[in-house]
């Protein structure tokens, strides 16, 4: 991500409880602008609230917002760029996927 964005994009962030959730964000956090942490649908996804504070901790100059869906979170997302990035689960894509084809959103997968 650093050598093909010249912007800091946002970055919509869910992760599963059991996975190296700090080891992720403290890869991330760095070449992102601000990070959106919300709840895949799966009932293994970390809690939002405890996501954020994992990120403020592990970077407290980036803004950090909690979203309740990653709906919200895509919407929180791109009120501050029409270019986003979605990552942490697999199960965070399949949910903005899902949205996509239901043309809740419009969106564009690129590298």
């Amino acid at each position: 991500m650093r050598e093909l964005q010249t912007d800091r994009l946002p970055l919509v962030f869910a992760g599963m409880q059991d996975k190296d959730l700090e080891g992720m964000l403290r890869a991330l956090l760095p070449v992102v602008g601000s990070i959106v942490v919300t709840r895949a649908s799966n009932r293994r996804s970390a809690d939002p609230e405890q996501l954020g504070e994992l990120a403020h901790r592990i970077a407290p100059e980036t803004s950090v917002t909690v979203a309740a869906s990653p709906a919200e979170a895509l919407d929180i997302a791109w009120r501050t760029s029409p270019r986003i990035i979605v990552a942490g689960s697999i199960f965070l894509l399949g949910d903005v996927m899902k949205l996509a084809q239901q043309a809740v959103i419009p969106f564009e997968i690129g590298s």
